[in-house]
């Protein structure tokens, strides 16, 4: 069977730490590597500095990141959006990969 590699990537003013991510994905049996790293987003006028992770994985079923790893990161942590890159397929914005375009950020 072939899986598909990626990476998602995620920061938010409501992560501490990436650990906290890490400990998520174990307890939904998500095999992974999470890295962390300071994120600077733009809010209007203003730039800010928030906790991001990198999220490596592999997986039987692409859909099953926007359906089984999305959800609850999406949840616990109050995301509005994340970045995914499929490896040898596509990339951008997580509403943009799996379903019509509903990104809320201009950037991706």
């Amino acid at each position: 069977m072939f899986t598909t590699s990626f990476d998602l990537y995620v920061s938010s003013k409501h992560i501490l730490h990436c650990r906290e991510i890490a400990l998520l994905l174990k307890k939904q049996g998500i095999i992974s590597n999470v890295t962390q790293n300071d994120t600077i987003i733009q809010n209007g006028n203003k730039f800010n500095l928030e906790i991001g992770c990198k999220i490596t994985g592999s997986v039987k079923d692409p859909r099953s990141i926007y359906t089984k790893i999305w959800p609850p990161l999406q949840h616990t942590f109050k995301l509005k959006c994340a970045y995914l890159h499929l490896y040898q397929s596509t990339s951008g914005c997580i509403f943009d990969i799996f379903r019509e375009s509903s990104c809320p950020s201009p950037e991706y």
